[in-house]
C-alpha cells in the first residue's frame, strides 16, 4: 500500500542525506525509486520516510548481501539527474554517472555510503555471496563518448576493503547472479565488437577465487537471471537491434555439474 500511494503521484521530493538539497524527480526517474521503494518497502514504510538515497538515480544496480551479521540492501552507480558526484564534484542538468554505492542495514535501519574504487558508471550488475559484493562492467563516460566497461570491483562487508578484478569482456548492460559457490556476470553489450550483443558468461568461483567463461547459446542485454537450488536462469532480453529485437530463448546453468541447456519460454 505503501508502495501504491506513492506511485499515483506524478513527481515526488527525493531527500538525499549528507546535507545534499531535495531533488524533485520526473516520471522518468520514477521507476528506478518505484523499484528501490518495493525492495526496502517495509523498513520505509515503518519510517514513513520518503527516501535516504544519496542521489535519485536511474540504470542503476541492486544486490543484497545476507549473512548471520550482516543483512544489507545495497543500490549502486547509475545516472543521477541534477546530482553532484561527491567524488569528482560533477553535475548538471542532463546527469551525471555515479560512483556511488547505497548501502541499507536492514536490522539497524540506516545508510551508509561508498564508493566505486574504479570509477563513476551506469548500467552495471551487481551480485553478492558471503559477505562480499560484486559490481561488475557498465556504461562508463569520457567528455567525447560513452563506453563499455570491464572493471569489477569488490567491497568485503566484514573486512572493510575494496579489491578489484576484471571481466573478460567489456560489457555494459549485463546482468549478475549468485548460485551455489559462483557468481555469473552475463551478456550484455559490448561497444567493441561488430555485433555488439555478447553471449559471454564470467564465472567467478568465491572459494578458489578463479575466473573461468562460457557462452550463452544466444546473445542478450536488459535480460533477466535467477537462481534456485544451485540452477541459474538467464532469459528474455533483447538479442539484436531493429524492429523485433525481443527473445523468448533461456539460457539454464547447474553450478554442481557445470552443465549448460537451453530453451524457450513458455
Amino acid at each position: 500500500k505503501c508502495v501504491a500511494r506513492r506511485a499515483r503521484a506524478e513527481r515526488r521530493t527525493y531527500v538525499a542525506p549528507h546535507s545534499l538539497r531535495p531533488y524533485t524527480a520526473p516520471n522518468s526517474v520514477w521507476s528506478m525509486k518505484h523499484a528501490v521503494a518495493v525492495l526496502l518497502v517495509a523498513h520505509q514504510c515503518a519510517a514513513k520516510a520518503t527516501s535516504s538515497l544519496y542521489c535519485a538515480c536511474e540504470w542503476a544496480s541492486n544486490t543484497a548481501v545476507e549473512t548471520d551479521s550482516l543483512h544489507l540492501a545495497i543500490i549502486a552507480g547509475g545516472q543521477g539527474p541534477n546530482c553532484t558526484n561527491s567524488s569528482n564534484g560533477a553535475s548538471g542538468s542532463t546527469g551525471v554517472m555515479l560512483d556511488t554505492v547505497n548501502v541499507y542495514d536492514t536490522r539497524r535501519a540506516t545508510w551508509s555510503l561508498l564508493h566505486l574504487p574504479s570509477g563513476a558508471r551506469s548500467y552495471l550488475a551487481a551480485a553478492a555471496a558471503g559477505s562480499r559484493a560484486y559490481f561488475a562492467g557498465g556504461e562508463v563516460k569520457t567528455p567525447d563518448s560513452k563506453g563499455s566497461f570491464d572493471g569489477v570491483d569488490i567491497y568485503d562487508f566484514t573486512e572493510k576493503v575494496w579489491s578489484t578484478a576484471k571481466l573478460s569482456v567489456p560489457r555494459k548492460k549485463l546482468a549478475a547472479v549468485s548460485v551455489a559457490n559462483e557468481i555469473l556476470f552475463a551478456g550484455g553489450f559490448d561497444d567493441a565488437t561488430d555485433t555488439n550483443f555478447s553471449t559471454r558468461v564470467d564465472i567467478f568461483d568465491v572459494r578458489t577465487e578463479a575466473w573461468s567463461t562460457a557462452e550463452m547459446t544466444t546473445p542478450r542485454m536488459y535480460f533477466a537471471a535467477a537462481a534456485v537450488d544451485g540452477v541459474a536462469v538467464l532469459g528474455g532480453g533483447q538479442f539484436q537491434l531493429g524492429k523485433h529485437p525481443d527473445t523468448a530463448t533461456f539460457d539454464m546453468y547447474d553450478s554442481a555439474s557445470g552443465a549448460w541447456s537451453s530453451g524457450v519460454l513458455p
